[in-house]
């Protein structure tokens, strides 16, 4: 079975935890190391012949704009993450909606490619906010990936007819979904754990996402802001881990992009080789 191998196209300095430290208009200022640890993560996909889906902030494509040839030389999927990494849950409808017409065009005026699919920065979808699955579907997205699965589960009544959710792994624990395989989920739990969870999804016939970010692998040291020690304990702890693990699962396990799992070429919107029984 092929699983989902997802990565946030996020630098350090567009992270949550920085986000009370560095404004938006100081990022084109600050030094950047993405495309330093993405060309690492095409590299390790290159060697195994594996496609992923990028979600890009559009910013980075305004500052790095090889990024967008970089990942289509090799037949990545391209999708959006935003522009800003702004929280849906702190934007009204017509922002949010200004934003992501934006940012889609940007992406697809640049790649010549339809772009597919979306994910909110930090999985900021919630009940609050469920008006932005109809802007994206208005907008012409046909899948989104900005929920953890058991929520979810919870609320797939509430998706608009012909969108695609697209979830983050969790498992269940007396009735509290734990999300795994991503981020600092990735990073805290032993590998071992992580591979037998994803096994047994496995075993049922279920995909699992996976999901990581290039500042997760950045090497050395770089100047950045003191952040409080929760915050420096998400972002930083175990860091060192993205990089073996990632190597890890892609040894043990198969993956493969959003696109080329649950769309034919075409995109035609009628012909969706989508089961939900093979995500849940």
């Amino acid at each position: 079975m092929r699983n989902i191998l997802t990565i946030d196209v996020e630098d350090w300095y567009q992270t949550l935890s920085y986000n009370s430290k560095i404004s938006i208009f100081s990022w084109d200022a600050r030094k950047s190391q993405l495309i330093e640890s993405l060309l690492e993560i095409l590299g390790v996909l290159k060697k195994i012949n594996t496609r992923a889906t990028f979600f890009i902030l559009a910013y980075n494509v305004r500052r790095h704009p090889e990024i967008i040839n970089l990942l289509k030389v090799d037949g990545h999927e391209i999708a959006l993450h935003g522009y800003y990494h702004n929280l849906i849950f702190r934007q009204k409808p017509l922002e949010f909606r200004k934003e992501v017409e934006y940012s889609k065009k940007l992406l697809e005026d640049l790649s010549g490619m339809k772009i597919l699919g979306y994910r909110a920065p930090n999985w900021s979808l919630d009940l609050s906010c469920f008006w932005a699955l109809e802007i994206l579907q208005d907008l012409g997205f046909l899948y989104d990936s900005s929920m953890t699965e058991g929520f979810f589960k919870k609320n797939k009544y509430r998706i608009p007819s012909g969108l695609i959710e697209i979830p983050r792994s969790s498992f269940t624990v007396l009735n509290i979904s734990i999300p795994f395989a991503g981020g600092f989920f990735l990073r805290a739990y032993p590998y071992f754990l992580t591979n037998y969870l994803m096994r047994h999804k496995n075993e049922k016939s279920k995909r699992v996402l996976v999901y990581i970010h290039p500042w997760e692998l950045v090497r050395g040291k770089i100047d950045r802001p003191r952040l409080s020690f929760l915050n420096e304990f998400k972002s930083s702890f175990r860091s060192s881990a993205t990089r073996i693990y990632l190597n890890n699962l892609l040894k043990d396990f198969k993956f493969n992009s959003i696109r080329n799992i649950f769309f034919n070429q075409n995109y035609d919107n009628s012909r969706r080789n989508y089961d939900y029984n093979t995500c849940l």
